[in-house]
């Protein structure tokens, strides 16, 4: 008996470029919107005026950064406990590759914020519509 094929979600290459495309297309959008008047809902540690909507997107950008390299460094430590938690040869591989994984990403993250500081500092600032 044949058994019919289901159609599972799964994220592909094209569904991730799509995201970044309308990410970096609809972002522009909003800090244009967001212009003189910003009121967020919930204020961001470290910031006192929150109707700056530069000063606001400069401060979620940054703790985008450091909640990133919080969960590589926790994905490092979980690799970790995995591999030395398990005997078997898989599953010290699969330990590997998370590490593997969150040591990328964490370098990932740490190129692109120093790229964009070498090609211009003011990048990181959000200053686009003043």
């Amino acid at each position: 008996m044949r058994k019919k094929y289901q159609k599972k979600f799964f994220i592909n290459k094209q569904h991730i470029l799509i995201a970044v495309y309308l990410l970096l297309v609809l972002t522009p959008v909003y800090l244009f919107a967001a212009g003189k008047g910003f009121v967020p809902l919930e204020a961001l540690p470290g910031i006192t005026n929150t109707n700056d909507s530069v000063k606001y997107f400069n401060s979620l950008f940054r703790l985008g950064v450091v909640i990133a390299g919080f969960l590589a460094v926790f994905m490092i430590v979980v690799g970790g406990f995995k591999y030395m938690s398990t005997d078997s040869v898989s599953g010290k591989g699969e330990a590997k590759e998370t590490i593997t994984a969150a040591l990328s990403g964490l370098f990932l993250i740490l190129i692109s914020v120093i790229l964009l500081q070498i090609i211009n500092p003011d990048i990181l600032s959000f200053n686009l519509f003043r």
